[in-house]
């Protein structure tokens, strides 16, 4: 095999995902998320109605999928969970195009949706910004007063054994 071969086949095996069948616990997540996420739906299009409902459930899905998109990590199983098992059937992208096709709702309903949806993902990635912000400032303090402790019990000791600190 010429190298230029061997480098493509290499190239390839790197961004060639695993086989469905070893992450297993992945799917179950997604599966399970889906599951509440549909429920949620149904529920706030029988209590809002189908035009009511879907723009909520869009909106309020991007706010809390810009919340928890820098906070968890993509990898979790909690964050196939929820962002795309529940919050992805939350949301739909198909019954916003067939609701803005519809001439009772029309563009007016398409306008709503976006600004919405785009004005509720910034606020929720702001707000998760801000938690990953505070958590780190949070854990900086605790490692500081860990640390802290170290030092004056180590100052103490050597200030003991020079005679200095008495």
């Amino acid at each position: 095999m010429a190298p230029s071969q061997a480098s493509s086949a290499a190239s390839a095996r790197a961004i060639t995902p695993p086989p469905v069948h070893r992450n297993v616990p992945a799917l179950i997540a997604v599966a399970i998320g889906a599951l509440v996420g549909s429920i949620l739906r149904t529920v706030a299009t029988e209590v809002w109605g189908t035009n009511t409902g879907v723009m909520v459930c869009n909106i309020v899905g991007c706010l809390v999928l810009g919340a928890l998109t820098p906070v968890m990590a993509s990898t979790s199983h909690w964050r196939r969970l929820v962002c795309t098992g529940l919050l992805g059937t939350l949301t739909t992208y198909s019954s916003l195009v067939v609701l803005t096709l519809d001439k009772s709702a029309g563009w007016g309903y398409l306008l709503g949706t976006l600004v919405g949806g785009l004005s509720a993902a910034v606020v929720g990635l702001v707000a998760g910004f801000e938690i990953v912000r505070a958590r780190a400032i949070h854990e900086d303090k605790r490692n500081e007063v860990n640390r802290g402790g170290e030092d004056s019990a180590d100052s103490a000791d050597s200030a003991d054994s020079t005679g200095e600190g008495r």
